[in-house]
């Protein structure tokens, strides 16, 4: 029997993505700071400002119904507001409804203590639980050279009082290779085993359902990682601590390394099919394991857990001073080559990549093989690094042909955008003066500049930045479309194509896309520019590998120039192709990566391979750099036996692995399949076809009280995203002003009928919507509705006569918040003071929430704060009802403050507040 469910997609997302089941209201609960609290007793407190009410109760003006709106159809008086939620139908269960994106917010519970936020966990039917079991992440980093060992622990605890099921997934470099992961429970440590995904997950849930605390990591892309924790008993903390192996990529005399924090918003493409996971997305039939790769996202500023990072740098060579462009960085040199880094004390929200790099001197950097042997009788493993001596200049230029393709969808409003500009502005002015270029753009659908390339003149760049200027972020993420716009667009034969993607990389169906370029590339190259805080990195990493070009990543707060001149120079210096190694007699084998990419300038040659006995002889790397035939030689020893460098194995395997997935973009092969299986068994490690399972002995809670409880984790939003732009204006709550809020049902195109019984006299026929595949309508909330909770009963007639039914709730919010304002420190003309906006509660909030104060804390979405002048004072979000920043006091000494608080509902109040002499 088919089912139906009633979602409200993100914007991002089409119309399948954004499933929830709802039974209850999800409200945003938090922690505040106690007034003062972790002040010095020192700073001077200024007044109050003495604030006039304007009370500028402007809410948005609701639109309009469609024109094809159903006539409703009179009911006897019903519903008022509810003080409860009704109990729900059993033949309910299959159903799920939102407006907007209520079920994607998760809700916030009150913490004590100062400056603490914590993240309230939601059950599989939306339900809020409590506080989120993850609680902590530190992450040690040991660089040695070019590789880094590095270890992560993930603390759960239970705050609940029965046993629970943690579900977390979370990003890892696209190119770790994890190969091992244990179980911290008390004082007891449980070593995990890898297995076959299909076997580690059946072991986990057998441990799971027999009351054994058991855990599971499992691989979802070479980037995204889920951790799952089965019966974490109340008081009883556990640990998994899981490590990984990964290079240090190098260019140009710095090394960069990056580790990710957080799992951005995926763009979700195809019809639903189910749903393996916990995540918002359902799975589709273009992206199978969409509900993995989604999970709940956390409401702008609440953190749910904190992280720590600590990095042990040996460069083994004299290193300069590392910097991130990033986070704030504590750093304590040891002595010339070795480095100790910290992220600063406030630094622990995990929203943006943390990003570090260190300069060398590059002619400090040498050439080389490692090896790795333990066992004289088995193979052993090599690395080879080679950095090619650099080509002498050359005044030829190929005549290129750049086409710049920019995502506009929503994910990418606001300061990604605005980066995304900012590039193109440097890209367009850099242009050499005989290249032609084109400027495409793609959301849910794709436009050009010009029909065809333009020529490098005064006025065509003109044209291109108007164009460029006027974009902005909406809509869906068609990345597909977008590349294929980029390879069917005119092209010029005689010159080379050279594709520039700029892009947060947010997709589900990164495969699709990638194969598509491996596809299509010819004697293209391709380019991208991540533009984010927080990109996926594998996808656009992996476009620019099979589009042999390469990415840069561009952060927040990165100098575009900077990275713009890095691209040119690369794209105009000469660079090695057509690269072959001849290893001089050795006994080399299975070498890695085949084929081998081009190297642009700066870059060295890594190659990763196994060797079956000792020798010595002499490596050959042949090519050509400048359209001139390059060669050069290293000598080499393979020894009978080497104990140190333990890493290339694993590297090495990793490197196997990722050279089997890509033979598998154009489509599944069983045989390649199990081959990439033997490997990771092999050598313990982590792929999307093996996982680590670790079960304790002894049982900790009582089969037959049944299965744990679910609890999803939910992630931070990355760190400048619009959560507008992603998920649509109302990411908060199934909550609103009165007006014409849409419902919308996902239910079967063919059932037989869906109707609503609204509480305020009218019941309403909804009709199917072929552009979002949904079921919708509007109804009405007249203006002197009174302001509470209320519900909707939902049914739907499927074709086969069959009948399933939802009470949907939701609650009238049409009072104005308040906002309180302080400031502390000298009202000295040029002194900086700290202004502090608090949440006030008002008779409203109170009448809505009663005395939950969470519940009102979190009733301001944002605040906009402008001196006399418009000049706008930026405040952050310290805790939830609770903003801090500062300004210079001006020359009169007075400070006026305009401040505006909008709610989750979309109120507006508005206040004037005075500091100072009276005028």
């Amino acid at each position: 029997m088919s089912s139906a469910r009633a979602v409200a997609p993100p914007r991002r997302a089409t119309a399948s993505t954004a499933t929830a089941r709802t039974r209850t209201i999800l409200r945003k609960l938090s922690a505040a700071r106690s007034p003062g609290q972790g002040k010095a007793a020192a700073r001077e407190r200024v007044a109050r400002g003495q604030g006039h009410d304007r009370a500028d109760q402007n809410p948005r003006s609701p639109s309009r119904a469609p024109s094809n709106r159903p006539k409703p159809r009179r009911r006897s008086p019903g519903t008022g507001p509810a003080q409860g939620v009704g109990q729900e139908d059993p033949m309910t269960r299959t159903l799920a409804l939102t407006f907007a994106l209520a079920a994607l917010a998760p809700a916030l519970a009150a913490a004590d203590g100062p400056a603490v936020t914590r993240l309230v966990a939601l059950s599989p039917d939306r339900t809020p639980l409590g506080e989120c079991p993850l609680q902590h992440t530190e992450v040690t980093l040991d660089v040695s050279g070019a590789t880094v060992h590095a270890r992560v622990a993930q603390r759960f605890a239970n705050p609940f009082d029965v046993p629970i099921e943690a579900v977390y997934a979370f990003p890892l470099p696209a190119d770790a290779a994890v190969n091992a992961m244990a179980m911290r429970i008390d004082d007891r440590v449980v070593q995990s085993e890898i297995m076959r995904r299909e076997a580690a997950r059946e072991t986990y849930e057998a441990a799971r359902d027999r009351g054994r605390t058991a855990s599971l990591l499992e691989q979802e892309r070479p980037n995204v990682f889920t951790t799952s924790v089965a019966n974490i008993r109340p008081g009883h903390p556990i640990e998994v601590t899981l490590e990984y192996v990964a290079t240090v990529p190098y260019a140009e005399g710095t090394y960069e390394m990056a580790f990710p924090m957080t799992v951005g918003p995926r763009f979700v493409p195809g019809a639903p099919t189910g749903r393996s996971g916990p995540g918002w997305a359902p799975d589709t039939d273009r992206v199978p394991d969409a509900s993995r790769i989604t999970p709940p996202v956390a409401p702008r500023g609440r953190s749910g857990h904190d992280i720590a990072v600590r990095v042990n740098l040996d460069a083994g060579v004299p290193v300069g001073q590392p910097t991130s462009p990033s986070h704030e960085l504590r750093v304590r040199r040891l002595d010339a080559r070795r480095v100790r880094v910290d992220l600063a004390a406030h630094e622990t929200l995990p929203n943006a990549d943390f990003v570090l790099r260190w300069p060398v001197r590059p002619e400090r950097v040498e050439s080389g093989v490692l090896a790795y042997r333990p066992d004289p009788g088995e193979p052993g493993y090599l690395g080879l690094v080679l950095h090619p001596d650099p080509a002498p200049p050359t005044e030829e230029i190929t005549p290129k042909e750049i086409v710049f393709v920019l995502d506009t969808s929503g994910s990418m409003s606001g300061q990604p955008m605005d980066l995304s500009k900012a590039l193109m502005r440097r890209l367009i002015a850099d242009l050499h003066p005989d290249d032609t270029f084109a400027v495409l753009r793609y959301d849910d659908d794709q436009s050009a500049l010009s029909p065809t390339p333009l020529a490098n003149t005064p006025i065509n760049r003109q044209r291109a930045l108007r164009f460029v200027q006027n974009l902005s972020g909406s809509g869906g993420t068609d990345a597909l479309g977008g590349v294929r716009a980029a390879f069917d667009y005119p092209r010029d034969e005689r010159r080379l194509r050279v594709v520039v993607f700029l892009s947060d990389g947010y997709i589900g169906n990164d495969h699709e896309v990638i194969a598509e370029v491996q596809r299509r590339i010819g004697p293209a190259r391709l380019f991208g520019f991540g533009v984010g805080s927080s990109v996926n990195r594998y996808l656009l990493e992996e476009m620019g590998r099979v589009g042999r070009g390469s990415t840069a990543i561009v952060t927040l707060d990165d100098d575009p120039e900077g990275q713009v001149e890095t691209f040119y120079h690369r794209l105009q210096s000469p660079y090695l192709t057509d690269i072959r190694v001849d290893w001089g007699g050795l006994p080399v084998t299975d070498r890695f990566p085949d084929p081998i990419p081009d190297l642009f300038a700066g870059q060295p040659l890594q190659l990763r391979a196994r060797y079956a006995r000792a020798g010595t002889g002499t490596v050959t790397i042949r090519g050509r750099l400048a359209g001139r035939p390059f060669r050069q030689e290293l000598e080499v020893t393979l020894p009978e036996r080497a104990e140190d460098h333990s890493a290339l194995a694993t590297l090495w395997a990793r490197s196997k692995v990722d050279e089997v997935e890509r033979r598998m973009h154009q489509g599944p092969d069983p045989a390649l399949e199990e081959e990439l299986v033997q490997v990771a068994l092999a050598h313990s490690l982590l792929t999307r076809k093996t996982s680590f399972v670790a079960v304790e002995r002894r049982v900790v809670t009582d089969p037959a009280g049944g299965p744990p409880r679910l609890v999803p984790v939910p992630v931070e939003l990355p760190e400048g995203v619009s959560a507008e732009g992603v998920f649509g204006s109302d990411l908060s709550l199934a909550r609103f002003q009165p007006g014409d809020p849409e419902l919308r049902v996902d239910a079967p195109a063919d059932a037989r009928s869906v109707t609503a019984d609204f509480p305020f006299g009218e019941m309403q026929e909804l009709h199917f919507e072929p552009r979002i595949g949904r079921w919708t309508t509007r109804f009405l909330v007249p203006r002197e509705t009174a302001e509470g909770n209320y519900h909707i009963a939902i049914v739907v007639t499927l074709a086969d006569g069959t009948q399933e039914r939802l009470m949907q709730p939701y609650t009238v919010d049409g009072s104005a918040p308040d906002v309180a304002v302080e400031l502390e420190g000298e009202l000295r003309a040029g002194a900086s003071v700290r202004v502090i906006a608090r949440q006030r509660f008002t008779d409203a909030d109170r009448a809505l929430h009663g005395n939950r104060r969470v519940d009102i804390l979190s009733d301001v979405a944002r605040l906009r704060v402008r001196l006399a002048t418009g000049e706008r004072v930026e405040l952050r979000m310290v805790a939830p009802g609770h903003w801090e920043g500062e300004l210079e006091v001006p020359a009169s000494e007075r400070v006026d403050l305009r401040v505006t608080a909008y709610d989750v509902a979309g109120n507006r109040g508005t206040r004037l507040h005075h500091f100072g002499a009276e005028r």
